[in-house]
Parts: structure tokens; C-alpha cells; sequence
């Protein structure tokens, strides 16, 4: 990238929220590659995006908590325990998954569930 080419907002949202999914471990380095930016352009964009990055929803949780190799519901309810120390029912997750998979974000294979197109 260009230094005068200025990325869009919405692709330096997904930059700084991906670099900071709880759990992951993702780099800032790791998420100027995958973005295409700079370290500087990043390091920016986290001070003015950051709250707006921030995983906040029962949704954005569930969505940060599937792997590319998909996650089954127990798993979701631990990964959910872990980060957001609160319990949730199986039914409750469900109920989010069912949601995500109604927005087309998720789909389901079996017993496991998926991302249905990259997120963030």
C-alpha cells in the first residue's frame, strides 16, 4: 500500500478487531499482513477505532469464538465462560447461533458450527 493511499474505514475496523479477538493471539504484525497496511496506519487506526472495535455483543463473542475448523456448542459455551466469565445454557447458545446462522454468518456441519463468510 501506497503512503497516499488511505484504506477504508471498514477494512481498518476489521484490522484492529481481529488483531485484538480474545483468545487468538493475533499479532499487529499478523494483521497488517492480512490487511494489506502499514504498522503506522494501524497503530492510528487502533486509537481512533479502538471502542468501536471492541467485541461487545453476545453475537460478536459467539463469532470470535468459532475457528476455521468450526466449533461445536460446549465449546462455545466454554470459550464464552472464559472470556466474558459469565455462564450461558446450551439453549441460550443456540438461540445466538440460530441468529448468526438467520444473518448468514454462520452455518452449520453436523454437530459443528462455522463461519460462513470471514469475520471480522
Amino acid at each position: 500500500m501506497s503512503a497516499k493511499t488511505v484504506p477504508d474505514r471498514a477494512l481498518l475496523l476489521r484490522a484492529v478487531r481481529w488483531a485484538r479477538l480474545p483468545g487468538h493471539g493475533h499479532t499487529i504484525a499478523q494483521a497488517c499482513k492480512k490487511f494489506g497496511i502499514t504498522a503506522s496506519v494501524y497503530r492510528r487506526a487502533a486509537r481512533e477505532l479502538g471502542a468501536e472495535a471492541a467485541v461487545r455483543t453476545d453475537e460478536e463473542l459467539v463469532l470470535s469464538g468459532l475457528h476455521p475448523s468450526g466449533a461445536t456448542v460446549e465449546s462455545l459455551i466454554y470459550y464464552y465462560d472464559w472470556i466474558n466469565h459469565a455462564g450461558i445454557s446450551p439453549a441460550d447458545m443456540v438461540a445466538i447461533l440460530k441468529r448468526l446462522i438467520t444473518q448468514g454468518l454462520v452455518r452449520r456441519k453436523r454437530d459443528r458450527y462455522e463461519l460462513a463468510r470471514e469475520w471480522p
